[in-house]
This record gives structure tokens, sequence and C-alpha cells, in this order.
């Protein structure tokens, strides 16, 4: 599909609306297994600089998708390894459960499984003819609150992990 000019339309708009609000945004790099029509790299204003992706995939050009991922450090990884089978399971059942709470809409995945997680994946579609500025903002505040989550959940189960300080521990870079 050739970019048309509704397509170009929706483009300029969402990132001017970004701009206005404080948004960091750059062009989206091509992700993994997925064609985008275009797409944007968005990067949330301080204290809490969450990446969010945000584009128009070339399959489904009617859909806007938000995209947030949070990939768990090694020192995470190496803490829940150390939880038995059904432990892991459970933490990641309750933090599937607590994200669901916050966006019952989202689509969520754990990547690679449930028992040997590394990342969180959390996305939301919209329409592209009905999006809205504040539809936006607001699934992109959404989403910041399943990276809080994630993190808090992380942060309550494993308070102390060795090898660095909390802050660094997990990241916001989607696969």
């Amino acid at each position: 599909m050739v970019l048309g000019k509704k397509e170009s339309d929706i483009e300029k708009k969402i990132s001017s609306w970004l701009i206005e609000e404080g948004f960091r945004v750059s062009k989206l790099e091509k992700l993994p297994g997925v064609e985008v029509l275009w797409g944007y790299n968005v990067f949330t204003p301080p204290p809490t600089e969450v990446n969010i992706k945000v584009f128009q995939p070339k399959n489904f050009p009617s859909q806007l998708v938000l995209l947030m991922g949070v990939s768990f450090s090694k020192p995470h990884q190496e803490a829940i390894a150390k939880l038995g089978v059904d432990e892991r399971v459970k933490f990641m059942s309750s933090m599937l459960i607590d994200l669901t709470k916050i966006c019952p809409t989202c689509r969520i995945g754990v990547q690679p499984n449930m028992v040997t997680p590394q990342a969180i994946i959390v996305s939301r579609v919209l329409m592209v003819d009905e999006v809205t500025k504040s539809q936006v903002l607001d699934e992109i505040v959404r989403l910041v609150n399943c990276f809080l989550v994630v993190n808090a959940k992380l942060w309550n189960k494993f308070p102390r992990i060795e090898g660095g300080e909390r802050r660094g521990q997990v990241s916001t870079t989607v696969m």
C-alpha cells in the first residue's frame, strides 16, 4: 500500500501532538517482524522516561499501535530463574493480572514464555479514523503505568539484586 494523504495526515497529527506535549520523537527504526507505513520512537518526559513505539502497521493501515516493552535485567532474570517453576509462573501470572487491571484492552505478552521470562510487551491498538490527541496521551499514560507496575513487581519480589543500582536494572527496550 502506498502512503496516501490520509495516512500522511495522521502521521503529521500524531507527531505534532506528541511534540506539543513535550515528548522526544524520532523516526522509528525497523521493528523485527513488523512492517510499518510510518512510526516513531517516543520518549516520555522526565522523571520517568519510557520508550513507547507509535506506528501504523502496513498490514493493518486502519490501526495505530502504541507499544511498550520492558526487558528484564540479567540480575532479575537470574533471580527469577532461581525460583521454582511454580513460583515463577505464579509471579508472572500476578504481574499479568496487575497489568490487565490497568489496561484490560491491552495486548500483553511475556517473552519468550512464563517459565523463563526475559521481557514483558504491552501494546494498545487504536483505530486511525477515530484517534484523538486526548486518547493518544491517555494511552501513553496507561503504558507508562504498565511500565511502573512491572518495575514495582520486580522490586517488591527482589528488593536487593546484586550487581548494580535499582535504576539500571530494568530497561525499556522493546524487542
